[in-house]
């Protein structure tokens, strides 16, 4: 029903009443008794003391922000993590779409392959949450785009011969990997930028 297709994103507009404004915008805006309210339900969840919270009533950081996106080429390292974020990006996109605009010559049938295409991403989001709870960001990322680029590699090797039937595996390997390396490099990009630029950053990055 096409009513419901667009219209099924309706009811997540009510965690705008849910979900907590970042601390830090809420210093920027020089609104710090919400910020501390914010940092007390925060530290509340995590199991926190909330003692240092009374501390941001002095606290500098309530003054206007004057970052911008063009501050991030002015630092040699943020520079460096910029370039390599953004060939991240490139290799991420450029796989992730690959395999699935060819999810109908992986051995299967058009509609058989595209299913299978989507149904490795659900694995993914749990090899995705594993890896960062127990490697951290940098190895989940980079082990997922190794394994995704082996993968693809095999497939150029299996897709003629008596193991053709090995390619439909490895491309849906391939799949599942740099689906989960396309959702640990959300989370990097996000963390790695400062909140006043955070938004840009990551539109310039995934753009």
């Amino acid at each position: 029903n096409w009513y419901l297709v667009h219209n099924s994103g309706v009811p997540f507009l009510l965690y705008n009443w849910y979900l907590v404004e970042s601390p830090r915008w809420l210093l920027n805006a020089k609104r710090i008794s919400e910020a501390q309210d914010v940092l007390a339900v925060i530290a509340k969840g995590n199991g926190a003391s909330t003692k240092c919270i009374q501390t941001l009533k002095a606290s500098p950081a309530s003054s206007k922000p004057t970052e911008s996106l063009l501050d991030m080429f002015g630092r040699r390292k943020l520079v460096i993590c910029v370039y390599i974020l953004a060939y991240n990006w490139f290799v991420n996109g450029a796989s992730y779409y690959g395999l699935t605009l060819a999810s109908g010559t992986i051995g299967t049938d058009l509609y058989t392959g595209f299913a299978l295409s989507g149904l490795v991403e659900l694995p993914a989001v749990v090899f995705c949450y594993l890896a960062i709870e127990r490697y951290g960001r940098r190895i989940g990322l980079a082990a997922s785009m190794i394994g995704s680029g082996l993968a693809c590699i095999l497939i150029h090797f299996l897709s003629d011969g008596p193991l053709a039937f090995l390619a439909t595996s490895s491309a849906l390997f391939g799949k599942m990997c740099i689906a989960g390396s396309f959702k640990i490099a959300y989370i990097m990009t996000g963390e790695i930028f400062a909140t006043s630029i955070r938004n840009s950053g990551l539109g310039m990055m995934s753009g």
